[in-house]
C-alpha cells in the first residue's frame, strides 16, 4: 500500500506507478489561510489542534515577524494540516475541528510615510 503523496511524488518523478495500490483510508489536508493582513507573531492551540482524532500532523510554515498577506493578493499559507479516516466525512470534520483550535496572533501592519 502506498500513500496518495508517495504515489503523486512518484509520478512526478516519471516512475512508474501502474503496481502501486492506493491505502484504503481518506486522507485530506487543509492549507491554513491566512486570515487578515499583517505581521504574523505566533499561533497558539497547535497541542489541542494534533489532539483531534484524525489528525495526523499540524505543520505551521509561517515565520514569525513576516509579513502576512491573504490569497488572492498573497501567495501562501501559514501552514498544513494532515488527516486521515474513515470516509472523507470523517477527514473534513477532523481538518475543519483541528483548523477551529487554531489562534493566530497577527499584528496590523502600519503604513510608514
Amino acid at each position: 500500500m502506498a500513500s496518495l503523496e508517495e504515489v503523486l511524488l512518484r509520478h512526478a518523478l516519471g516512475q512508474d506507478v501502474s503496481a502501486f495500490e492506493r491505502e484504503r483510508l481518506a486522507s485530506g489536508v487543509m492549507m491554513i489561510p491566512i486570515p487578515k493582513r499583517g505581521i504574523y507573531r505566533r499561533v497558539d492551540g497547535v497541542e489541542e489542534a494534533s489532539a483531534v482524532p484524525g489528525v495526523e500532523e499540524v505543520q505551521i510554515t509561517a515565520k514569525p515577524d513576516t509579513m502576512l498577506v491573504p490569497l488572492p493578493e498573497g501567495k501562501s499559507y501559514l501552514g498544513f494540516i494532515f488527516a486521515r479516516g474513515g470516509n472523507a466525512g470523517a477527514v473534513n470534520q477532523a481538518l475543519r475541528e483541528a483548523h477551529a483550535r487554531l489562534t493566530f496572533a497577527i499584528d496590523r501592519d502600519i503604513a510608514v510615510m
